[in-house]
This record gives structure tokens, C-alpha cells and sequence, in this order.
């Protein structure tokens, strides 16, 4: 495949919220290694990749961290290298730990993304660990802490068990075909 015209899909986020297990999700197989510990994926990586027919870039980055808690240079080309993947991304999927919620680097992360005129879905990742929740009250908590959510689709997803995972590919396609009308 030549991805010149395909749709660039970057996946985003903080460090460990799941960006890699996601991607290695979609693919069925461990294309990115996972690891516990944040800073594991250093750069970011262009993967062509077809399903139902469609063809995507996925764009595999680092987790972006807020500029006061980078320590090592790694982490300082990681998040460059990673803002320049939303830059040239039609429709950045925003990973966040479902554990956690939306962080104040979330929401930056999300603003980042909307500033460069990109389409955004929320992927609430790790949706099996989280107790107590459902699905609507959590849409709620995320909008009451940054408003702009309630305009932008959020899925519940778990990448351990897979659930939802190829069903964001879809909601991703639909994304992209409106703000590609929209232009």
C-alpha cells in the first residue's frame, strides 16, 4: 500500500494509558512492544493497515508528557516526534486510562489535537478494570471536566480483552468521512 492519500490515524495519549497494546489490538499480533513501564514506544511509527476493505496509516506514538516532567532526551524527542504525528494525522483516537479519567495532560493532549484542526475520538481504554461506572456517568464526568467532550465521540474500550477494539475502526472511518466533508 502507498499511504500518500490514505487516512493517518494517530494513536495518542499520556505515557502507559495503552497507545501500543491498542495498535497491537487492531493488528492481531504484537507488532509494538508493551511494556509497564512509560517510555517503552520512543518514537513514532507509520503502520499501513486494512480492514473491511479500507485502508489506514496508523500512527503508533509515544505518550506525550507535559514539558515540566520530561527528564531524559528520549522523552523530549518521543513527545516532539509525537506532536508532529497529530500535525500531519486527519483523526487522532486520544487514549486515556479509564482508571484515571481525564488529567489535566489529557485535556492538553486533547486541546493539542483540536488546535491543529483534527478530528478527535475519545478511547476510554482499560474499561475492564474500571467498577462502579457506567458508561453515561462516565461520558458525563469527562464532559464536566472539559465541555468540549460532549461534541466529540467516546468509546469504552479494553484492549486486554479486546472488547470494542475492531468497533473503533469503525467509528474512526466514519470520523474521518465527516471532516473530510466538512473541509
Amino acid at each position: 500500500m502507498k499511504n500518500i492519500n490514505l487516512p493517518k490515524i494517530a494513536i495518542v495519549g499520556r505515557p502507559n494509558v495503552g497507545k501500543s497494546s491498542y495498535l497491537n489490538s487492531i493488528l492481531s499480533e504484537e507488532r509494538a512492544i508493551v511494556h509497564p513501564a512509560a517510555g517503552t514506544t520512543r518514537d513514532a511509527v507509520d503502520i499501513d493497515f486494512k480492514y473491511k476493505d479500507r485502508e489506514y496509516v496508523l500512527i503508533d506514538t509515544a505518550g506525550i508528557r507535559h514539558n515540566a516532567k520530561i527528564s531524559e532526551a528520549s522523552d523530549f524527542y518521543g513527545s516532539v516526534r509525537s506532536k508532529e504525528a497529530i500535525k500531519r494525522c486527519d483523526v487522532a483516537i486520544m487514549l486515556i486510562d479509564g482508571s484515571e479519567g481525564l488529567t489535566n495532560d489529557s485535556v492538553r493532549i486533547i486541546n493539542m489535537c483540536l488546535d491543529e484542526g483534527r478530528a478527535v475520538i475519545i478511547a476510554v481504554n482499560k474499561w475492564d478494570l474500571v467498577k462502579g461506572f457506567e458508561m453515561s456517568k462516565y461520558r458525563d464526568m469527562l464532559i464536566m471536566k472539559m465541555n468540549v467532550v460532549k461534541y466529540l465521540p467516546v468509546e469504552f474500550i479494553s484492549c486486554k480483552t479486546g472488547r470494542n477494539v475492531k468497533a473503533s475502526l469503525d467509528l474512526i472511518w466514519s470520523v474521518y468521512e465527516k471532516s473530510k466533508a466538512a473541509v
